[in-house]
């Protein structure tokens, strides 16, 4: 993790008042050499994979505790008017340019057809066992 963030302390790349950074004043020397012909500010491999994976393990339990208080109803995404709404988001902020909603329909139909997939949350030991299986399911994909 020590360089997953290739830059010291108020160097971030395109933000820097970013509180991330990878290498403290002392450890420069070693930092310098660990890093000695890699492509300036760029993340390794790696940390690009941390990343990624933080990112879904954070959206997928994000959408568990909104399932669990409430906020969520799985059902919506059955609807047309939240669906394309959903899409509209995706295309603007997620996905690839030149992805549409019939792209997008086709992946939100066969994840709401797999078994484990939540249909309703009541907050019964049954639909806690089955969010957290679909949580389970979610993340190891």
């Amino acid at each position: 993790a020590a360089t997953k963030y290739p830059w010291p302390r108020g160097a971030h790349p395109t933000d820097p008042a970013s509180p991330k950074f990878g290498v403290y004043d002392d450890d420069r020397p070693v930092f310098a050499w660990l890093r000695e012909d890699a492509p300036g500010s760029r993340t390794c491999f790696e940390a690009q994979v941390m990343d990624w994976a933080d990112d879904v393990a954070y959206s997928v339990h994000d959408v568990e505790d909104g399932l669990h208080a409430g906020h969520i109803d799985p059902n919506c995404l059955l609807a047309d008017p939240e669906r394309e709404a959903v899409f509209d988001v995706a295309v603007g902020r997620y996905v690839p340019a030149g992805t549409d909603h019939a792209e997008l329909a086709a992946a939100l139909d066969r994840l709401l057809a797999q078994d484990w997939w939540p249909h309703g949350y009541d907050g019964s030991a049954v639909a806690q066992a089955r969010l957290k299986d679909a949580t389970s399911q979610l993340i190891g994909r």
